[in-house]
């Protein structure tokens, strides 16, 4: 998984290619989890997700979460179509 990190007013725009499954989120949860405590929000730009898992899902559900509990703001945008199938599947509607 590659992973391009851009700051934009305030937010850091994170954006994710590759694949974003139970074999990458590990490692993609640090540095998530980081940047939503060093800036004032979240966006990923997910057009390139080639593959993702509940696992995935599970971790954009988890940031999600922490955004709102420190009250910063969080977005996904460009959502591929296996983000959206697998939020779906798992019946979240946190991706459109």
């Amino acid at each position: 998984m590659a992973v391009i990190v851009k700051k934009r007013d305030g937010d850091v725009l994170v954006q994710l290619c590759g694949e974003f499954t139970i074999y990458e989120v590990n490692a993609l949860h640090k540095a998530l989890m980081d940047c939503l405590n060093d800036h004032d929000g979240l966006i990923l730009d997910m057009r390139n997700v080639r593959k993702c898992d509940k696992a995935g899902v599970q971790l954009l559900a988890s940031a999600m979460k922490r955004a709102g509990d420190a009250r910063k703001h969080f977005a996904i945008e460009n959502a591929s179509v296996p983000v959206r199938e697998a939020a779906r599947r798992a019946g979240l509607g946190i991706v459109s």
